[in-house]
């Protein structure tokens, strides 16, 4: 009995193999790849954060005792954007934001390791309004990629919009919703757009919730030194630019959206944030990978080029015409988590090991 349906099933899936081969390939491949792309993306987080601490420390070395730093005395610089530039070290601060004490520099509880990621997290990410009272609920960071700050020719039409509409926002506030301004630069600041999952252009969307969080609501393993009544809790928005056609920007179908025209329907539009979900970091995270598959399947006579063209066919062909489409998503879900697992499962302790050598190998060198 039990050979009997051992045959039929491995008879169905020999038949079904022409079907289901593209999906279970490219979730073979796609968990695999994903297992190390990840490492590779914590791995440029660290990075970047070891160099712009690294920095900013050296920096603050050359301070003379009593007087401004000059990380004072950048943080007070108008910006290229004349608006405020968030840094890795004081980002929650500048924005007039509270962030856990367990997610700030300086306090880390012995012991614990929250992962370098929390110190740019925006879970649990609030507001002080006893500090900030009239502070305005919205706020909307620019992600730009400046190359070199300063210098027109290097800045893309994106960056090009944003500066406009700074220029714009100084005499129509009311067009843009009352709410403030920031960007952060992904090319000196790294860390951010790594944790945050976003890349150059895209628009952040801050706002503060009305009413003092429940107790309930709360992760227990966060705590705040501000007493709870004075704390709002802040929703994130991620939208990435250009926007997509389906997006409702509220212009009339007559008039074609450039750089400009987008930012200005995202920020001074009503309530067009609501458009879009909540951030999610592991969402994000998948939004990120994404784009990065994206560009490999335009690179010609790449594995994932012809994987990509085959998967196409085989949709438009077959998957779509019998209805199985939505069935075929799932067959290469469930094949990419279990590679993404069985990777990660195999290379635990080859990392492992690693960093018991090289910690034995710099405590020799020590």
């Amino acid at each position: 009995m039990w050979k009997f349906i051992v045959r039929a099933f491995r008879l169905l899936f020999l038949l079904s193999l022409p079907i289901t081969l593209p999906a279970i390939i490219n979730g073979l491949y796609g968990g695999i790849a994903f297992s190390f792309w990840r490492t590779g993306h914590i791995e440029r987080n660290l990075d970047c954060l070891d160099l712009e601490l690294g920095l900013d420390s050296s920096l603050n070395s050359f301070s003379v005792p009593g007087a401004r730093t000059f990380l004072n005395f950048e943080d007070e610089q108008d910006t290229i954007y004349h608006v405020p530039q968030l840094h890795t070290r004081n980002w929650a601060d500048t924005l007039n934001f509270v962030l856990p004490k367990e997610h700030r520099f300086s306090h880390q509880v012995a012991g614990v390791d929250v992962g370098i990621d929390a110190f740019a997290s925006f879970n649990g990410l609030m507001r002080d309004i006893s500090r900030h009272p009239s502070e305005p609920d919205e706020t909307w960071v620019y992600i730009s990629g400046l190359s070199t700050p300063g210098i027109d020719a290097w800045l893309s039409e994106w960056d090009k919009a944003f500066d406009r509409l700074v220029q714009f926002s100084y005499n129509t506030q009311e067009q843009l919703n009352q709410s403030r301004l920031a960007f952060v630069d992904c090319d000196s600041t790294g860390f951010l757009c790594g944790v945050w999952g976003v890349r150059s252009p895209a628009l952040i969307h801050m706002k503060v919730l009305a009413g003092a969080p429940s107790r309930v609501d709360l992760n227990p393993d966060l705590t705040y030194d501000i007493d709870l009544k004075y704390l709002r809790s802040v929703s994130i928005r991620v939208i990435e630019l250009p926007l997509e056609s389906s997006i409702s920007t509220g212009l009339s179908k007559n008039t074609f959206p450039g750089h400009f025209e987008q930012l200005l329907a995202v920020i001074g539009g009503e309530n067009f944030w609501e458009q879009y979900e909540t951030w999610d970091d592991s969402e994000q995270l998948m939004k990120l990978y994404d784009g990065y598959v994206r560009k490999l399947t335009e690179r010609r006579g790449t594995l994932r080029y012809y994987l990509s063209k085959y998967e196409r066919w085989t949709i438009y062909q077959v998957t779509e015409p019998i209805g199985i489409q939505e069935r075929m998503a799932q067959v290469q879900t469930t094949f990419f988590l279990f590679a993404t697992l069985a990777t990660e499962l195999v290379r635990l302790p080859i990392v492992i090991t690693k960093a018991y050598v090289d910690a034995w190998t710099d405590h020799l060198i020590g």
